[in-house]
C-alpha cells in the first residue's frame, strides 16, 4: 500500500472525528484552532467514536445470541495493506460522531471536567477562556459598573450580552447611566451602550448585584 492509498484510509476512517471536532467546535468557545490542533483534534474523537462503537456494537450487541456478531475492522484496516474498508462500520461511527460531538460539546461548555478536578483537588485550573467567562457567567450577574479610567467616565447599567473574551472584550449594557468617574457627576442616560476594549485599556468591571461570601462574613465577626 503506497502512501496515497494509506492516506485515503486515514481520511476516510477518521470522517466521524472530522464531524465530533466540528460539532464541538461550533457549539463551544474556543481560542483559534491551528491546523496541528484540528488534526490531532479529529484523530482524538475520531478514536473516541470507535471506542463507543466497539464498546455498543462489539462487546455489548454481540453477547445478544438473536443479533448477528459483528466484527471490528479498525485495527486490521490500520496494520494490513490488504484489508479494505468496511463502510458499514465507519457509517455507524460517522453517525454516533453526532451524539458525541454534543455531549463533548456540554462537558467543555459547562466545565464539567475543571469543576470534577477543582472537586478532588486536582488542580484549580480554570477552562482556557479564564476568568472573563467565569466572572459573566454566573447566575447572579445583572448590574454593573464599568470604570473607564483613561476617558474618566463611569457606566452603569445591566448586561444584555457579553462576547466570549477571546480577543477584545465586549459588553452590551442596558438602562445605563454614565458618570465622569473621578467626581461621579451623572452626565446622561442613554437606552443602550456597546463597550468594547483590549487587555491594555485602564478598564476596571464591579459586579454590584453579588452577594458577599461567607469568607466576608467570617472576617467581619474575626475583626469585632
Amino acid at each position: 500500500m503506497n502512501l496515497s492509498e494509506f492516506a485515503f484510509k486515514i481520511i476516510f476512517i477518521f470522517i466521524p472525528g472530522l464531524i465530533a471536532f466540528n460539532i464541538i467546535r461550533s457549539l463551544t468557545f474556543h481560542k483559534e484552532f491551528k491546523t496541528p490542533d484540528i488534526l490531532i483534534g479529529s484523530l482524538t474523537y475520531g478514536f473516541i467514536c470507535y471506542v463507543i462503537y466497539y464498546f455498543i456494537f462489539i462487546l455489548i450487541l454481540n453477547q445478544i445470541p438473536l443479533i448477528p456478531e459483528r466484527q471490528f475492522y479498525l485495527v486490521e484496516a490500520l496494520i494490513n495493506s490488504q484489508a479494505q474498508l468496511n463502510f458499514q462500520e465507519i457509517a455507524i461511527t460517522t453517525f454516533l460522531a453526532i451524539p458525541t460531538g454534543i455531549i463533548m460539546a456540554a462537558l467543555v461548555n459547562y466545565k464539567l471536567i475543571y469543576k470534577i478536578a477543582n472537586k478532588l483537588k486536582i488542580s484549580y485550573k480554570l477552562d482556557d477562556l479564564g476568568v472573563w467567562n467565569k466572572a459573566f457567567e454566573s447566575p447572579f450577574n445583572d448590574w454593573i459598573i464599568v470604570r473607564d479610567h483613561k476617558s474618566d467616565l463611569m457606566y452603569r447599567g445591566w448586561i444584555e450580552a457579553f462576547s466570549d473574551g477571546l480577543d477584545s472584550k465586549e459588553i452590551l449594557l442596558r438602562d445605563v447611566e454614565v458618570y465622569r468617574n473621578s467626581d461621579a457627576e451623572l452626565l446622561y442616560p442613554i437606552p443602550g451602550l456597546y463597550i468594547s476594549f483590549s487587555g491594555d485599556d485602564n478598564i476596571k468591571i464591579e459586579f454590584q448585584s453579588w452577594d458577599y461570601t461567607e469568607n466576608m462574613n467570617n472576617n467581619d465577626q474575626g475583626g469585632s
